[in-house]
């Protein structure tokens, strides 16, 4: 067997609200977070903010010919 990935996630204390943990595997990038439920009460729409700022990313560098 083949290990295909080792992932860290930071800690959240009291000086720290918000996490994130980004990594690349092969063509594979992953975006993780981790957050005080206090401070992010909602933490589905901050995961749909995150997926729709990484589209319009992909879109804006796209080649011509990628597109």
């Amino acid at each position: 067997t083949r290990l295909s990935m080792v992932t860290a996630m930071p800690a959240i204390n009291d000086h720290t609200g918000l996490a994130h943990s980004a990594l690349r595997n092969d063509q594979q990038f992953t975006l993780m977070f981790v957050a005080c439920r206090r401070m992010l009460p909602d933490p589905e729409q901050y995961r749909r903010c995150l997926a729709h700022s990484l589209q319009q990313l992909r879109a804006a560098t796209q080649t011509h010919s990628e597109r």
